[in-house]
């Protein structure tokens, strides 16, 4: 009687899995060597994350691809979804199991995202905009240089100090690869030369390398006080 009502529960979440997962049962019976979770554990609280899982809008191909969600705690992934829900972040299964740093990180780049771009824009056209330059020329910026991998708020930072500086949208797109730099870099090359004169500014010599940009630092240095003592 015991085996007939164990039976009759396998044949049950068996049933549930087939209809949830739109899988067949052929298919089913072969991934679960690999996923006991789906066997083994409480069937009520596997219900209950599976409801919760298409509530926010996961497909039944999204679950099957990412089955080890399953085994991760209802309430620690019932908070991240609240958290996503309230700034609208798109949130994808495996962000239900990372690391909480790496969760964290992808919730703050998202709020960078739409503080700064909005909903609907991109990377690509708003920095564009943002630097007077057409979309294409930004693009074949970031194949060389990569800047569009960086973080948007450090993009923001950099790119509207460059422009308050009085760097030319095309300067710096010419010169991508110091939108890659570190900020306090930058800053501090760019006040330092401009401390010693009035001489314009190329963003080519503020991206090299630090033994480069010593010899350049001193080369333009003495010519300031040449050009001092000589006055």
């Amino acid at each position: 009687m015991k085996c007939s009502h164990i039976m009759s529960e396998v044949n049950q979440r068996i049933d549930y899995l087939v209809k949830e997962l739109e899988i067949s049962r052929d298919y089913l019976l072969s991934i679960f060597l690999n996923h006991p979770v789906l066997i083994s554990s409480d069937f009520k609280v596997f219900k209950t994350k599976m409801e919760m899982f298409k509530s926010i809008g996961f497909s039944s191909s999204s679950l099957l691809n990412d089955l080890w969600v399953f085994n991760h705690d209802y309430n620690l992934m019932k908070r991240r979804i609240d958290q996503a829900i309230a700034c609208k972040f798109p949130i994808k299964t495996w962000m239900l199991r990372c690391e909480q740093h790496v969760f964290q990180i992808q919730i703050e780049n998202w709020k960078d995202k739409v503080s700064i771009l909005g909903e609907n824009n991109t990377k690509a056209t708003y920095f564009a905009q943002k630097l007077g330059v057409d979309v294409k020329v930004l693009e074949e910026a970031n194949e060389r240089d990569r800047i569009l991998s960086v973080s948007l708020s450090k993009l923001e930072i950099m790119i509207n100090f460059l422009l308050e500086q009085g760097f030319k949208g095309e300067d710096i797109v010419k010169n991508a690869r110091i939108l890659t730099f570190g900020f306090p870099t930058v800053k501090k090359r760019i006040l330092e030369l401009k401390a010693l004169s009035d001489e314009r500014i190329s963003l080519y010599h503020i991206i090299k390398t630090p033994r480069k940009y010593g010899e350049y630092y001193r080369k333009r240095r003495d010519r300031s006080k040449y050009n001092l003592n000589a006055n």
